[in-house]
């Protein structure tokens, strides 16, 4: 199954319609369209919104190993060089209320440009942006010119794609997908700035526009993998190893996020080697005792994934 997501309607009419996608009225949360293949969700712009909307449908619809999640949207680009239209895969995603960094899986060959995605939770506008910090507006101005600040010191090291999205989605999707089924696919619309700009304004019909524009390019590329990993027949984790993989985990007292780590780790073993389950078991055989605290986890994990590589 191809799971989309995409924060605007106007951002999804055209591979709607490029897909022939009928709208699922039981779906009621959100906006649901689909075929035998395809889901296309329509989260809303935001963070929130977009995690608790993929949350739903993950929870609707359960993904299964062989599923791709594509995040696919317009954005904000800080380089006035590149074109509006041009599409970037993003390889790495930043958060920016909490510099948290994100880097999804870059497996697969592609047509587009890369570049790092930073993730805002409300809309920027760099015309805005004041050097002094001697504001004399009132105090909403003055929080909007701090945040606007803020940004501005990660832009400064070096030109960003930026978006309201991307860093939701990932952080929700790694609860229902490991990192090589998820894309993140960036189409710029603009450049941050509502002045200044050779640009005409962000209308819902120019949004429709770009997407249109390179919809068939996105979704031929994105179809092709989808055909190669069917006849790649990728494997998947067994309930035996999945089962081992939970015991092991308890075991070795693990985070949210180095449990997620173990099983990336160990979904590569099988692809390579076709069969974990007696690695997991003979490991556990050999540890001595539960770890009692991560710390000692994270000892027993690092010689854990010694063995995987």
């Amino acid at each position: 199954m191809l799971i989309l997501c995409m924060a605007l309607y106007n951002e999804a009419l055209p591979l709607i319609n490029y897909l022939k996608l009928k709208k699922d009225t039981d779906f009621t949360k959100f906006q649901l369209f689909r075929n035998e293949k395809v889901l296309l969700l329509i989260t809303g712009a935001g963070k929130i919104s977009s995690a608790i909307a993929l949350t739903s449908l993950c929870n609707c619809f359960p993904p299964s190993g062989e599923d791709l999640l594509v995040n696919i949207g317009v954005c904000g680009c800080t380089d006035q060089t590149v074109p509006e239209g041009t599409v970037f895969l993003c390889n790495k995603i930043l958060e920016a209320e909490t510099g948290r960094t994100f880097f999804p899986d870059m497996v697969y060959s592609h047509p587009f440009l890369e570049d790092r995605v930073l993730t805002s939770p409300v809309p920027i506008d760099l015309s805005k942006y004041k050097e002094t910090k001697n504001y004399s507006e009132d105090t909403e101005t003055k929080l909007e010119s701090a945040f606007l600040f803020y940004i501005k010191q990660f832009i400064k090291t070096g030109d960003y794609l930026v978006d309201m999205e991307a860093a939701s989605l990932y952080q929700t999707a790694t609860y229902f997908f490991q990192t090589h089924q998820m894309i993140f696919l960036k189409v710029v619309s603009d450049y941050l700035m509502v002045k200044g700009s050779s640009l005409p304004i962000v209308t819902p019909q120019r949004i429709t526009a770009l997407l249109e524009k390179n919809c068939s390019q996105i979704l031929e590329w994105i179809m092709q993998i989808e055909d190669n990993n069917a006849a790649l027949q990728v494997p998947t984790l067994t309930i035996q190893e999945k089962e081992a993989l939970k015991e092991l985990s308890t075991a070795l007292h693990l985070s949210v996020t180095m449990e997620h780590s173990l099983w990336q780790y160990s979904w590569y073993y099988k692809v390579r080697e076709g069969c974990i389950l007696t690695v997991i078991t003979d490991f556990l055989a050999e540890m001595p005792n539960r770890c009692k605290t991560k710390a000692e986890g994270k000892k027993y994990f690092d010689k854990f994934k010694q063995r995987l590589l």
